[in-house]
Order: C-alpha cells, then sequence, then structure tokens
C-alpha cells in the first residue's frame, strides 16, 4: 500500500512491551496506517532493560527501569506473551527477565519494528490540535534528541502513550525521617542484594516486589523485616528468615523505627516497595488528562481519551488499531462519561481507595470479552486470565516454591501443570 492511500501517521510514545505491540498492528502488512515509535533509551525493551545506573544514565536521561539482577517473572510465559508470538521453549514457565528481554527484541525483529523507532528522543510535549475547520483533532508532538539536543516537531493522527508505570517511585511521607541516620532506598533503584550483607534490613510493601525483595535480600543480611499490613497469614514465607511487621508510625534519631502496634527495632537500611504513580509530564493541559498519580481520568474503557479518542493510554493495541481503522466508534462523550462515573461508583462501593481506580481483578476476563464485542476483534483466550490468577494467589500462599511450577496451555480455556 503506497503512502497516498494510508489514512495517517501514529504516534506510539515508547518502546516497552506496550509501545511494540501497537507498532505491531500499525504497521502490519494490511495497516491503512504509517507508525513512527519514540523511545527516550538507546535500545527497545522498556522496564525489562537493566541499568547499572540508578537516578541517571550517562547521557543525563532519568533511568526509566526498576528492573534488578536474578528476577524471575511472577507469571508464567505461557500467558505472557504476544497472541501470534509464543515464547520459545524454555524448559521453565518463570523465566528470567534477560530471556523476557530477549524474546521482546525477537518480536521487534521478526516484525521488522526497529527501522520505526527512533532511539534517544525524549517527548517533550503533546498537544492537540484542529488542523482544519472541522472538528478533526491532529496530534503536534515536539521531541528532543538526546545526543544532538536537537528539537523536532511531527504531526500525527493518533497517538498510543506507552510510557509505561514503573519509573515514578511513591515515597510515603513517614515522620522523623530526617533523622533516621540509616540508609533508605526505592525499590526503583534497588540492583542486586550484595549491600545489604550482614546488615538489618526493613523492607515497607508486600506487593510482588516486596515480597521478591524481601525473600532476597534475607538470604545475605543479618536479618529482614516486612512492613505491611495485609494480614499475616496470606504470605506464607515457610520458615525463611523474613518477619512480618506492622505498618511504620514514626522514624527515630539513630536507626530506630517505631511501629504502629507500639513495637520498636533498629534497622541499617530501609526499601520502599511502595509502587510506583502515573505519569504524564509531556501531555500538554490541552489534552485534558489528569492524573492523581493513580487514577487516570477521564477514560473511556481505561484507556480512550474521552476528550480526544484519537489518544490511547495503554497497551490493548488491538481494540485502538480496532478503533482508529474505523472498524467501530466511541459511543458519544456524554454515554462515555457516564460508564465513567458508574465504574467510579461501583469502586467506590466495593471500598477501592485510589491506588485501585484501574484494578479488574477477578474481572478481567469480562472485560476482555467486552472490549472484543465492541472492537469486532477476538477476545483474550479464558485461559489466559484463568492461569493468571491462579499464579498471583500463589505468590502469597507459595511465595517460595510457586516459580517452580510448569504449565502447559491445552487449548483456549484450560492449561495443565506439569
Amino acid at each position: 500500500m503506497d503512502a497516498s492511500s494510508k489514512k495517517g501517521a501514529i504516534a506510539v510514545i515508547g518502546a516497552g512491551p506496550a509501545g511494540l505491540a501497537a507498532a505491531r498492528y500499525f504497521t502490519a502488512e494490511d495497516s491503512p496506517f504509517v507508525c513512527q515509535v519514540f523511545e527516550q533509551g538507546d535500545d527497545l525493551g522498556g522496564t525489562w532493560r537493566l541499568s547499572e545506573f540508578v537516578d541517571t544514565d550517562d547521557k543525563g536521561r532519568k533511568v526509566h527501569s526498576s528492573m534488578y539482577k536474578n528476577l524471575r517473572t511472577n507469571l508464567p510465559k505461557e500467558i505472557m506473551c504476544y497472541p501470534d508470538f509464543p515464547f520459545p521453549t524454555y524448559p521453565e514457565s518463570y523465566v528470567p527477565s534477560e530471556k523476557v528481554l530477549k524474546y521482546l527484541l525477537d518480536f521487534a525483529s521478526h516484525y521488522q519494528l526497529r527501522k520505526i523507532i527512533k532511539f534517544n528522543r525524549s517527548v517533550v510535549q503533546v498537544r492537540p490540535f484542529k488542523k482544519n475547520d472541522d472538528d478533526t483533532v491532529n496530534w503536534e508532538i515536539k521531541t528532543r534528541d538526546y545526543l544532538t539536543d536537537e528539537e523536532f516537531t511531527d504531526y500525527f493522527a493518533g497517538v498510543a502513550v506507552c510510557n509505561g508505570h514503573h519509573s515514578e517511585p511513591i515515597i510515603p511521607e513517614i515522620e522523623g525521617k530526617q533523622e533516621f541516620d540509616g540508609f533508605i532506598m526505592h525499590s526503583h533503584a534497588y540492583r542486586e542484594s550484595c549491600p545489604f550483607k550482614g546488615q538489618r534490613v526493613l523492607v515497607v510493601g508486600a506487593g510482588p516486589s516486596g515480597l521478591d525483595i524481601a525473600l532476597e535480600v534475607s538470604k545475605v543480611a543479618l536479618r529482614v523485616s516486612l512492613s505491611h499490613h495485609l494480614k499475616s497469614s496470606q504470605i506464607n514465607f515457610k520458615g525463611k528468615s523474613v518477619q512480618q511487621v506492622t505498618d511504620i508510625l514514626r522514624l527515630a534519631p539513630g536507626k530506630r523505627v517505631e511501629f504502629v502496634d507500639g513495637t520498636k527495632d533498629e534497622f541499617d537500611a530501609i526499601i520502599y516497595c511502595t509502587g510506583y504513580k502515573n505519569s504524564f509530564p509531556f501531555l500538554h493541559e490541552d489534552c485534558k488528562i489528569t492524573t492523581d498519580g493513580f487514577g487516570v481520568e477521564p477514560l473511556y474503557k481505561h484507556m480512550i481519551n474521552i476528550e480526544h479518542p484519537t489518544m490511547c493510554l495503554t497497551g490493548l493495541a488491538r481494540f485502538f488499531y480496532s478503533l482508529m481503522s474505523g472498524k467501530f466508534q466511541c459511543a458519544d462523550k456524554r454515554e462515555m462519561y457516564r460508564e465513567l462515573k458508574a465504574d467510579q461508583h461501583w469502586r467506590r462501593n466495593k471500598g477501592y481507595g485510589p491506588r485501585q481506580a484501574h484494578k479488574l481483578g477477578a474481572l478481567q476476563q469480562e472485560y476482555y470479552d467486552e472490549l472484543a464485542k465492541i472492537a469486532h476483534i477476538k477476545s483474550i483466550d479464558v485461559v489466559v486470565s484463568k492461569l493468571g490468577l491462579e499464579s498471583t494467589k500463589r505468590i502469597y500462599s507459595d511465595l517460595c516454591s510457586f516459580r517452580e511450577a510448569k504449565f502447559k496451555l491445552l487449548d483456549d480455556k484450560n492449561y495443565l501443570e506439569l
């Protein structure tokens, strides 16, 4: 298809897993679009690319990846792959991070995506504008080359924002942190356990990274405590030397920490595994996208900008491709806002807080099926959400050995544990 018959240009921000998925569909042989990917790093892979740097790299770029050495996936590879590109037949289901990165590199090579990626290109601003007298919104995107410091302005018919959400760490505000003499860091800067050898370490947060890091550090530290507010019975360390404690009340002079249950202890280091914020600093206010760091709005179906539906903020590429291709149209603006308000009301009634603004949990398959019906595309296989939910449960119930399990997908609904 020659350029004159193309519908328009699509910008993809980020060459991580979500950005590569978008690029693959918008550059398919039958795609009516041209596509350009902007990646601030010097290679693809996003959060799966391990960086030796912590805050900024040797080119002055803010380090995006939160990857650490020895990380293994907490989902089986059998359900982590793109629909039309399976993982190699590795013997294990839970693979090391370097194998995920190789998979992404192979995917990009197979679909010849490197030729449309501009590396070392930081997105400075994304702004909507009306090119003609009609209501058609186009996008002006300003970028800067990290190597030459040259600035560019390009124009697009649509934009997929795929900049990831594991790069802006949440640092809790805890009383007394200025008086604490120990070492404090966020897991975003964690790379390996060696620096904590022989130390008393407090890990804060019982999400997957908190559990992972607590377990890894316990192999070299003098002792490790995990501070969280889950029921301790939910996490099974199987006798490993990790003590579970309550939330921090305050930090005190020296290396003392006081907890909400009244207990006190001393620690040489604190590692905050307290999650990350959503952040889109390059979106101009005219994009009408706002975030408190957790929820992003106004979004239709948790991904489409209601005010400007040619902008998508997610990795569900097939839905956005179908929309931009004209295979379906979004509901009118009033209906999209009505759905958004209904979803927010439902979440409040469930007792969800800001961090659960886009939580799906056990409703994943229902969500996938709804999107597929709207977009006239095939849904995600039921086996993907089924095995995903089972694997997530095992993170807490069988933390020390759940990664030894091996799975085989039998069909689109069933799997077998080998």
